[in-house]
């Protein structure tokens, strides 16, 4: 959305900061971001998660096995989590559809393909899935303000960034209440940081 000095955008974007000389920061984001434009000042707000990285995963079918098939990261990673609904499935070339009824089903969590029995596999099935992965841990976030102040001869910026994990959402693993429990309970002792 743009208006006369303010903009936003609601989805997938790129944050871009930049000094005069030297790029500090770019990112492909989902989430908001926001400019207002007055004067000489130009405030931009932003927030997002950062895509997942994509992957085309070609499988060759076994006779008579609907699946479970392990999806897999670049490097044959199998601990990764299927960002939801970005997958797309191919059998023998054709597109398939997602659900119970259709023809298949996944597990986004464990990163498994099931077909259902309207599209039976063979030996001779070529499967094909395209889908966006993270990888298994804490959901990371990034949170930034940038403000920038220019007038004929000079100009004066500043910016923050925050970066980083997000301590209370999981991607792929749920910590159990006892869990998070002992983990606060312990500290910095990493003498301590064993769980059973």
């Amino acid at each position: 959305m743009k208006g006369r000095g303010i903009g936003a955008t609601l989805g997938d974007y790129i944050l871009h900061y930049k000094t005069p000389t030297t790029p500090v920061i770019q990112r492909d984001l989902l989430g908001v971001t926001g400019n207002i434009k007055r004067g000489g000042t130009d405030v931009n707000v932003a927030y997002g998660i950062p895509r997942g990285k994509f992957h085309s995963l070609h499988i060759k079918g076994i006779e008579g096995k609907q699946g479970p098939y392990q999806l897999t990261s670049p490097e044959g990673e199998e601990d990764i989590v299927i960002v939801s609904r970005t997958e797309t499935v191919y059998l023998d070339g054709f597109l398939m559809k997602r659900g119970e009824k259709n023809d298949y089903i996944i597990d986004y969590s464990l990163a498994q393909l099931i077909f259902t029995s309207k599209r039976l596999i063979t030996e001779e099935s070529d499967i094909v899935v395209e889908f966006q992965y993270t990888k298994i841990g804490f959901r990371r976030s990034l949170y930034s303000t940038r403000v920038d102040y220019k007038k004929s001869n000079y100009n004066v910026g500043c910016f923050f960034i925050k970066d980083g994990d997000e301590i209370t959402q999981t991607e792929g693993f749920e910590l159990t209440k006892e869990r998070k429990a002992f983990l606060a309970s312990i500290g910095d002792d990493t003498t301590m940081n064993w769980m059973g």
